[in-house]
């Protein structure tokens, strides 16, 4: 019961946030800690003009009662956390079971349940049956490759003139792919919460993580009150808790019982002198820590800890169900925190109801682009014409590496409507030969177009020049896209009556959303009539034909060497 501040994180770019795991590859975590939530707002937080480190304020709200902690992915619009360490799954994920709720998940051994990890939400019952069910969170992760223009050996900047590696140095970086959302909590004392929540702003930016004065680590961040619920569970003799975010203790090796008796049970019987209370069923392991603390330049000591999903019973001695005081003492401890560095969010208590789940049967909203999405980042702004170049460039790019692909499938068409292809080698190198440059994009389809029908028609009523050329223009035949099936003569002489492809036939198809969303990209960043314009349809024609005719001649010589090779066997 009662309120805590919920902190939204959207990613806007790439975000690193390294991981101990790294190596070659600079590897990300999954979730933004506590350390790392605790630090933004600190920072927004000192950025006002009225506010000074040293200021009671600031010790009160970062080093005092509140608990930073971690955003983690959110799944269904809700808050993720690590799944009790009780909980199994079956091999073909479509059963989980819960060893806490005394259900045997496979006594025949039929379907091989085994241990299930990793972050997830329970969702409300849903259908006839009021299973739970059970949503876990796709986290999208994006890998770039980097090279090294500095550092120790390059002082004069070489690496960086040369705009490469002179010694070969490269490295990778894992992010967090942009526009993901992030869920995180801070609890404390209301009047503390209320303080905090108006010193600072309702939504500001920020840049978190490796590299964030370049490309990565741009967020948008959005703190709210909210409220609280606790689930009913009056009159129960035991119930279950599970360790939202690991228990760090200050010793170097963790027993589970005795930390959860120091931590849990002796801090309890403390509060509630007239009680004792055991523990059993517990369901953990062991976890080992260890940061870099930024602003000190070194690393954090390593340290172990109890692992988040650690789940257990808490019962009390003489068997009675638990009253509604006793459980306002447990939750109070559970939001406090158990063991030290508390204000990053370590040590946190959540109450667990076991039982059956099921998996999410309902399909998560897609998170793909929408022209509603679209308009909302567009409307009323402005773009610079630096933007549109830029934007132009890209379609162009796309536009122009599709029209590849669609001419070298056009072109392996030709083996089958098209017999002699081995003598036709030289005739695609001269209609090569006819499409010339793309200096002048304009007007390469005009230029492609006259010197063929000139090559047609030259040296007429001279029969042994004409023929053969306009002959192979006639002959060859090839499936488009549509499924026409065209000769050379055709697709070539009368583009400009029957264009064999408009520019919006080669957006990419990849995706079912993946056309419409560059469809509208163009119509909303581009000028009107981008489909139209001189430049852009001329170098797209022009990559469609190079590529056709060069796959084509490298059919027709594959065909002429096997032949060639089926005289000598013969």
């Amino acid at each position: 019961m009662g309120t805590y501040l919920q902190v939204k994180i959207e990613t806007q770019a790439p975000v690193i946030l390294t991981a101990n795991r790294s190596n070659l590859l600079t590897a990300t975590e999954k979730e933004i800690s506590g350390g790392v939530l605790r630090g933004i707002l600190v920072k927004k937080w000192l950025e006002q003009p009225e506010h000074a480190a040293e200021s009671p304020a600031f010790e009160d709200f970062f080093f005092g009662a509140l608990r930073f902690l971690p955003a983690r992915p959110a799944a269904a619009g809700m808050r993720t956390y690590f799944l009790p360490r009780s909980l199994q799954q079956s091999k073909d994920k479509t059963e989980y079971a819960d060893l806490l709720s005394g259900i045997d998940p496979d006594p025949a051994h039929k379907k091989g349940f085994k241990s299930k990890k990793g972050l997830g939400v329970v969702l409300p019952a849903e259908g006839a049956d009021g299973t739970p069910s059970i949503a876990e969170p796709s986290v999208r992760h994006h890998i770039r490759m980097h090279i090294a223009r500095g550092g120790r050996d390059d002082q004069d900047g070489k690496n960086r003139l040369a705009g490469r590696s002179m010694d070969g140095g490269i490295f990778n970086y894992e992010s967090l792919d942009a526009g993901q959302v992030f869920l995180g909590e801070i609890h404390g004392p209301d009047k503390l919460l209320d303080a905090l929540r108006e010193s600072l702003p309702s939504s500001f930016p920020c840049r978190i993580g490796r590299s964030h004065q370049t490309q990565y680590g741009r967020c948008r961040v959005t703190v709210t009150r909210t409220a609280s619920t606790r689930p009913a569970i009056d009159g129960a003799t035991s119930i279950c808790l599970r360790l939202e975010t690991p228990l760090v203790t200050d010793g170097m090796t963790i027993d589970a019982a005795r930390a959860l008796q120091a931590y849990v049970v002796q801090p309890l019987e403390a509060k509630l002198p007239d009680q004792s209370f055991t523990i059993s069923d517990i369901h953990g392991a062991q976890q080992a820590l260890s940061g870099f603390n930024s602003s000190w330049g070194m690393k954090r000591p390593d340290a172990l800890a109890l692992a988040e999903g650690t789940v257990f019973r808490l019962q009390k001695a003489d068997g009675s169900a638990f009253t509604a005081e006793e459980l306002d003492a447990i939750e109070a401890l559970a939001h406090a925190g158990l063991g030290i560095r508390v204000e990053e969010g370590f040590g946190q208590l959540r109450l667990w109801q076991p039982g059956k789940f099921q998996k999410q049967t309902k399909k998560e909203a897609s998170s793909a682009w929408t022209p509603d999405q679209a308009e909302a980042a567009l409307a009323g702004r402005k773009l610079a014409p630096e933007t549109r170049r830029i934007a132009t460039k890209i379609l162009a790019r796309r536009l122009q590496e599709q029209a590849r692909l669609q001419a070298w499938n056009d072109a392996d068409s030709l083996k089958k409507y098209t017999t002699g292809l081995s003598k036709m080698t030289h005739f695609f190198a001269r209609l090569e030969n006819f499409l010339g440059t793309r200096q002048h994009p304009a007007d390469i389809p005009l230029t492609f177009q006259s010197a063929v029908a000139q090559a047609c028609t030259s040296g007429e009523g001279e029969e042994k020049k004409q023929r053969p050329f306009a002959k192979r223009l006639q002959e060859l035949k090839f499936s488009c896209k549509d499924g026409r099936i065209l000769t050379m003569k055709q697709a070539i002489l009368r583009e400009a009556e029957e264009p064999l492809y408009a520019l919006p036939d080669f957006l990419p198809e990849t995706k079912a959303e993946e056309k419409d969303m560059l469809a509208d990209f163009a119509a909303r960043v581009l000028p009107p009539g981008w489909e139209h314009d001189s430049d852009l349809v001329g170098s797209t024609y022009y990559d469609y034909w190079l590529s056709f005719l060069r796959h084509a001649r490298k059919l027709a010589s594959a065909a002429e060497q096997s032949q060639e090779g089926g005289e000598e066997d013969g």
